[in-house]
């Protein structure tokens, strides 16, 4: 606990999951949640404000299965002020928190049920469809949206199979790993600095969301985060290097309307964000260094743009080539140029 409350004093963000029947009185003071011995179990309805996901057919079921005995036992949790409250658990006409969100802590907490048949045995237990009972899991995927993160998916059926996408950083990019069983399934992504462009791919960028089609299996990097209001289709390629000295990488981005600009180099890089007229001749784009997050940005940025980026330990690591023109040098032979002493 006191781990945790000196990452929350020091800002980082906390989702917990599950029963707070053992928490301090700190710890639920900072959720905001109180213990009641009338706990609910059994047969319940759920409600929520949180970003859910979208099918053509179906809807999330509004009922929820909470058998106390595999999930850490009733809903226990009364609200008493100070958070939001983003889901209730009411079961004839008594209501329980379920899911809970304190922006000044950047703090979410979600209650969460088993959510398998549990009265059948066998080897493992069968998975409760959506649309028979709501799958509580989803609301931690949905708390993400508090911090910055709004991720949902749009299916065909609403029992249809989501992907598997894990996230993670390193080196300044944002990395996507995503196994999907269905790819007719959509993602909508947004992250704080904007939507992720990730590498070779297209997607439908509007209000600040990329909108992407899944693939049966992905592994990439984003570097390049775009906000943008207008809708508009984001392509981006990452092109030939051969034929520039001075950068590591560069991508080739169409189709942006009006559009902020993020990159993130590895840590002390640099960048270059060039228009397209004519062929990416000058960098003619203001670029402005974010010292704190170590990202370069441009604004109101619209067409076809490529962007160059060089790590910090290869700046300036290329040879010139001037010293063949000096008389300092001499050559034997062409392969073979050794300085004056």
């Amino acid at each position: 606990e006191n781990a945790l409350f000196e990452a929350i004093d020091k800002g980082v963000g906390v989702m917990l999951f599950g029963s707070m029947k053992n928490a301090s009185q700190k710890l639920l003071d900072a959720v905001g949640v109180r213990l009641t011995d009338e706990a609910l179990s059994g047969d319940l309805t759920i409600e929520t404000s949180l970003p859910l996901d979208e099918a053509e057919i179906g809807t999330y079921s509004h009922h929820l299965s909470h058998p106390a005995l595999v999930s850490g036992g009733g809903i226990m949790e009364i609200p008493t002020g100070g958070t939001t409250i983003t889901a209730w658990a009411e079961q004839n006409g008594t209501k329980r928190a379920y899911a809970a969100w304190n922006g000044e802590k950047h703090l979410a907490w979600v209650r969460g049920s088993f959510p398998h048949v549990s009265e059948k045995r066998g080897a493992l237990p069968q998975l409760l469809k959506p649309s028979v009972s709501f799958p509580t899991a989803q609301l931690l995927r949905a708390s993400m949206a508090l911090f910055g993160y709004p991720i949902t998916f749009s299916c065909y059926d609403i029992d249809d199979n989501l992907p598997i996408v894990m996230l993670s950083k390193c080196r300044g990019a944002l990395w996507i790993n995503e196994f999907s069983k269905d790819a007719t399934v959509k993602m909508h992504i947004g992250t704080p600095d904007g939507i992720p462009v990730f590498d070779n791919c297209e997607f439908i960028a509007e209000h600040n969301l990329g909108h992407y089609q899944t693939q049966r299996w992905i592994h990439t990097e984003a570097r390049v985060f775009i906000r943008q209001e207008n809708r508009s289709k984001i392509t981006i390629k990452k092109n030939n290097i051969e034929t520039y000295i001075n950068c590591d990488e560069m991508y080739d981005i169409t189709g942006l309307s009006n559009a902020s600009v993020v990159v993130y180099p590895s840590a002390g890089g640099i960048v270059e964000i060039r228009q397209r007229v004519p062929n990416y001749a000058e960098p003619d784009i203001p670029v402005h260094y974010d010292e704190e997050n170590g990202c370069f940005s441009a604004e109101h940025v619209t067409g076809n743009i490529r962007v160059f980026w060089q790590e910090h330990d290869r700046i300036g690591d290329y040879i010139p080539m001037d010293f063949i023109h000096h008389s300092d040098y001499t050559s034997d032979t062409p392969a073979n140029i050794t300085r004056k002493q």
